[in-house]
C-alpha cells in the first residue's frame, strides 16, 4: 500500500515539474513575409494598375504561457513594402495553442491588432500620388516548433491577414486652360498570405 502511495505520488510530482517548467514569460523574434491576395484594382481615372502591396515584416513580442498549451502576449514591430517608401507598424496581441507540451508540436496562432503607416505618401509617378490610413487586422496561422532547449525554440508557420485599407489618392491634372487637383478616398479589402519563421527564447 505504502509503495503505491509512494509511486502514485511521484507521478503527481513529476506531473506537476513539467507543468511548472512550461509556465512563465516567453518572447517571440519573428520575420514574416506578406503576400498581397487580393486583385490589383485599377483606378478610374489613372489608367495604370496599382501595385501589389508585399511586405517585408519584423515584429518582438512577449507574454505569458500559462501552461503547455495556452500562451497570450502582445507585441509590436515594423513593417517594409518591398517596392514603396513606406514603413507601417503593426501593434498586436499574439495568442498561441499548442497541441501538446513536446519537443515538436504544431500549433494554431492569431495576430489581431493595429497597423499604422510611418511615413504618409507614396509617389505613383510626378503627377500622382497615396497615402495610406491606420486599419485594424487579424491573422489566424498554423505552424510547428521545435524545441531544443527547455526554453529556446524556433517555429515557423503559413496564415492568412484581414485588413481593412483606406487608401487616399490624389492626381494632378490639366483641364481646359489650368491644372486641377482630383481627390479620391478608397477602402478596400487588402488581404496577404502569410509566412513566417521566429526564434522563442
Amino acid at each position: 500500500m505504502n509503495f503505491r502511495v509512494l509511486l502514485a505520488s511521484s507521478f503527481a510530482i513529476l506531473a506537476l515539474s513539467a507543468t511548472a517548467q512550461e509556465r512563465g514569460y516567453r518572447g517571440f523574434i519573428d520575420i514574416t513575409y506578406n503576400k498581397e491576395a487580393t486583385f490589383s484594382q485599377e483606378y478610374e481615372y489613372s489608367g495604370n494598375k496599382k501595385k501589389d502591396l508585399n511586405k517585408i515584416e519584423m515584429t518582438y513580442s512577449n507574454g505569458y504561457q500559462f501552461n503547455k498549451y495556452f500562451y497570450l502576449g502582445a507585441g509590436i514591430g515594423l513593417s517594409f513594402p518591398t517596392d514603396r517608401d513606406n514603413t507601417f507598424i503593426p501593434v498586436f496581441i499574439d495568442t498561441r495553442f499548442y497541441l501538446d507540451g513536446s519537443k515538436f508540436t504544431p500549433y494554431f496562432s492569431l495576430r489581431g491588432g493595429y497597423e499604422m503607416c510611418k511615413s504618409g505618401n507614396y509617389l505613383f509617378n510626378e503627377s500622382k500620388t497615396y497615402s495610406y490610413e491606420d486599419k485594424p487586422f487579424i491573422n489566424p496561422s498554423f505552424g510547428v516548433r521545435y524545441r531544443f532547449h527547455k526554453k529556446l525554440a524556433v517555429n515557423a508557420n503559413i496564415g492568412y491577414q484581414f485588413k481593412k485599407e483606406s487608401e487616399y489618392f490624389e492626381s494632378q491634372q490639366y483641364g481646359g486652360s489650368s491644372y486641377y487637383t482630383s481627390k479620391r478616398n478608397k477602402i478596400h479589402n487588402y488581404n496577404a498570405i502569410t509566412a513566417r519563421v521566429g526564434f522563442e527564447f
